[in-house]
């Protein structure tokens, strides 16, 4: 499985107002390529990624992705323990695990060959945790999901080098800000979402 069969399933199954928050570098250039008003790409340090998504999982009822590499996991083991302090189901954390170095981004990435991400997430407390080999295995985990309280976790073994190298994201910071706000703003027009003090 590569990086971008997994982008290209949830462009083709999340639903319309779902949320997607991704950290700077390759995650955000390769989910570029699937491109849609609600995915946010972040520019600034990794540690905002995973507080931008919890402060709007509180304040929405769609479900909020945010997608982590595994170093930036590493970096962010407090905050990502915090999220057991929140009454939350609609957040979704989704832990890439790339087995491989990516030869087309010229990256490295910490994998669970060198550290045991599932045995230190469990420690955390954390229980609604998928582990995700196939493709074909995504669609049934988030159906399983759509019935669990608290903070559910996909973690995705990349175990193939991709063909298609990430793009270089062409939206300004502004830009992004911008079209992620008047998609918030749309959302609350949606009988079945919430917004509140964004």
């Amino acid at each position: 499985m590569n990086i971008n069969e997994v982008l290209k399933f949830f462009k083709d199954s999340l639903k319309q107002f779902d949320v997607i928050v991704s950290p700077p570098g390759f995650l955000s250039q390769s989910l570029f390529r699937y491109d849609r008003p609600g995915n946010f790409y972040m520019t600034a340090d990794f540690g905002n990624c995973i507080t931008l998504s919890l402060g709007l999982a509180l304040n929405l009822k769609n479900r909020i992705f945010v997608l982590q590499e595994t170093r930036d996991f590493l970096n962010n083991l407090g905050t990502i323990h915090a999220l057991q302090n929140y009454d939350i189901s609609n957040l979704i954390l989704v832990l890439f695990d790339f087995q491989i170095p990516s030869k087309s981004s010229n990256q490295f990435f910490v994998s669970s060959q060198k550290f045991e991400f599932l045995k230190v997430l469990k420690s955390m407390g954390f229980e609604k945790i998928y582990k995700i080999q196939k493709a074909e295995n995504l669609h049934g985990a988030l159906k399983k999901m759509e019935k669990n309280n608290g903070v559910s976790i996909l973690y995705i073994q990349i175990t193939e080098e991709d063909l298609l190298p990430p793009l270089i994201i062409s939206l300004v910071s502004l830009e992004i800000k911008n079209r992620f706000m008047k998609f918030l703003i749309e959302l609350d027009e949606i009988p079945d979402s919430k917004v509140k003090n964004i």
